[in-house]
């Protein structure tokens, strides 16, 4: 995510590499990891 809280094209372009053959989500989170910015990206096999 960027500095306003968007995906970035990185971050797409991981989401389109993994979802092959991973499950990808971004959950809601607790905790912020930058100020409004609550998501985290979860890949798992």
């Amino acid at each position: 995510m960027d500095l306003d809280a968007n995906k970035t094209d990185l971050t797409r372009k991981v989401i389109e590499y993994f979802k092959k053959d991973y499950k990808v989500e971004i959950v809601k989170t607790a905790y912020e990891f930058q100020k409004g910015e609550n998501k985290l990206l979860i890949i798992r096999k």
